[in-house]
């Protein structure tokens, strides 16, 4: 399953992925810190074992979804905490 049928399935995916190109990036900017302060528990509500739509209810399709929409983040600053 692709990240554009994972979205046809869940358009509520659509908003988080608007959210994730509006992030400006600080020069203490943490892609790991913003993804899971932010966007991970939207993301696990809509897709993975606690999805409300069945056959969004698996790994591939949060692992897909999960991949995709961290990939959007902005990189890391030099000066982020986790580097």
């Amino acid at each position: 399953m692709t990240f554009s049928e994972i979205k046809r399935i869940e358009p509520k995916l659509e908003q988080i992925e608007r959210d994730i190109r509006a992030v400006r990036k600080s020069p203490t900017f943490c892609a790991n810190e913003t993804w899971y302060r932010q966007f991970k528990p939207r993301v696990v509500a809509l897709v993975g074992f606690d999805a409300k739509n069945e056959r969004l209810t698996n790994s591939d399709a949060y692992d897909v979804a999960y991949q995709s929409l961290y990939a959007m983040l902005p990189n890391c600053s030099r000066n982020c905490g986790c580097m």
